[in-house]
């Protein structure tokens, strides 16, 4: 059976601004997310992790920017849309299509001219007029000038306007939006027209759209529960405004939402801790309130960003087993920003190793764990305290990770890997297939590459991790 696609993320970079120096903070991420399962990111701090999630709920910091690339939300709620056409979409329209039939005419490849026929350029004026009425009032003329002028222009330039330049001129400004009824050719005052819409998180900016997403369906439970709960107001109306405010119940329903929804996640007497503060919940209580306000709405899609780093040791593993728990209840996707790869064997289906803002292995979780094929995997992996012996010294990666201020040329982890080859300095790898589910960016999957086995710390780590945590029950049980 195939998996419904939720994300599809394509070929994304990101950038800051820093005192004037530009920072790559991710370069070219390609990967798919996929509706109900759980997915780890996992990579060194400032890896990028962070990073590419809050692209997906549009919470990057002001000097950061989507420079390259689509983040495509399937969402058919969202997706299927309507255009209700007034008189100034009609003069949109009519604009859009003079402009574009007199560029035409300029226009002087044969080929060109036989693709981009005035039938095909009047749907395609449609689509505009479409696209254009997402916007507020005064921005929709700015729009409108904008898309004129880059189609206008691309046809004068004998620009072949396939379907997909045709997409990706659209996203320059917005996202597109398109009549179901393919043959709709002239729009008509007080028209209602049924649209789809193709929703790219990259290019929205408009407050109105995050709205419809941010937390209502891409929800976010943050590392510290202490800066995401306000101090001075109860516990209670934080949960309740949510609820109010996404899914438009009355207060007295909200508030026995909001107190079903703190029984779920494990609060005694919810009823009596309703009207109480942040400071009289302990650290362990407070990420369980973060986790009902994410849940409020019912998301898609639930982000945990390290979300028992600051918990104590016995306090995590009962925030993972309710995450989990409520996942089989409500049904979301997981997302699993980590850096402890202990939490991922016991919580995910896939995971992604990110490093230097790029994804260098991704694979099922048994793969990453039992086949990896990536230097730096095998790095991290080597690293588990689980492994460690006693008497032993932990083993650490040596090194640092490059300053992605520069340009990094060939592979980002070639300086500090020990099974570097020559091109790794010179050339980027690409992402070679080891399974149709495995994949890693490595030079030493290159058929002309020579031999390497993964080092023996990591052979046979599902038994090595087993024995260790029998050797730990037995320990506690002799307690």
């Amino acid at each position: 059976m195939e998996r419904k696609k939720l994300l599809t993320i394509r070929h994304l970079d990101v950038k800051f601004n820093v005192r004037a120096r530009i920072l790559s903070a991710i370069r070219d991420i390609t990967m798919e997310i996929y509706e109900g399962e759980n997915i780890a990111i996992v990579g060194e701090s400032g890896s990028g992790k962070s990073v590419l999630t809050k692209t997906f709920t549009g919470m990057l910091e002001s000097n950061g920017v989507i420079s390259h690339g689509k983040i495509i939300y399937h969402n058919k709620e969202l997706e299927d849309t309507s255009v209700h056409v007034d008189p100034l979409d009609v003069y949109f329209y009519k604009q859009i299509k003079k402009e574009l039939l007199e560029a035409l005419k300029s226009c002087t490849s044969e080929e060109a001219k036989n693709l981009n026929t005035p039938e095909r350029l009047n749907t395609l004026a449609v689509d505009l007029m479409c696209s254009i009425d997402r916007f507020p009032f005064f921005k929709k003329f700015g729009a409108f000038f904008k898309l004129k002028k880059i189609f206008s222009g691309a046809i004068k330039d004998n620009i072949l306007l396939t379907d997909k330049k045709i997409d990706r001129l659209i996203a320059k400004v917005t996202f597109k939006v398109s009549p179901v009824d393919k043959n709709y050719v002239l729009p008509v005052k007080g028209d209602n027209i049924k649209a789809v819409c193709t929703i790219d998180l990259a290019k929205i900016k408009l407050n109105k759209d995050w709205q419809k997403i941010r937390g209502v369906r891409i929800a976010t439970v943050f590392q510290d529960p202490m800066t995401s709960l306000n101090p001075i107001r109860s516990i209670g109306s934080q949960i309740t405004e949510v609820i109010i405010k996404h899914r438009g119940l009355s207060n007295e329903e909200a508030k026995k939402e909001a107190i079903s929804l703190m029984e779920k996640v494990g609060i005694i007497d919810a009823a009596k801790r309703f009207n109480e503060y942040s400071f009289q919940y302990s650290g362990g209580m407070r990420q369980r309130i973060v986790i009902a306000i994410a849940l409020a709405c019912r998301p898609q899609i639930l982000i945990c960003d390290e979300p028992t780093t600051a918990l104590d040791v016995t306090i995590q593993a009962q925030i993972i087993q309710l995450i989990k728990d409520l996942q089989k209840e409500f049904g979301f996707t997981t997302i699993y920003i980590t850096h402890d790869l202990g939490v991922v064997a016991s919580v995910a289906d896939r995971v992604a190793v990110i490093y230097a803002g790029q994804i260098v292995e991704i694979g099922k979780v048994e793969e990453i764990y039992y086949e990896p094929k990536h230097p730096y995997t095998w790095a991290l992996l080597s690293s588990l305290p689980q492994l460690s012996e006693k008497g032993s010294e932990l083993f650490s990666i040596k090194g640092t990770p490059p300053s992605l201020y520069n340009e990094v040329k060939g592979d980002a982890f070639a300086p500090r890997n020990p099974y570097a080859l020559k091109i790794d300095f010179v050339e980027e790898p690409p992402m070679f297939e080891v399974t149709p589910t495995h994949f890693a960016k490595t030079w030493l999957l290159d058929p002309r590459a020579p031999k390497v086995e993964s080092p023996k710390i990591i052979h046979d780590l599902h038994i090595k991790m087993a024995a260790k945590a029998n050797l730990e029950g037995v320990m506690d049980d002799a307690k």
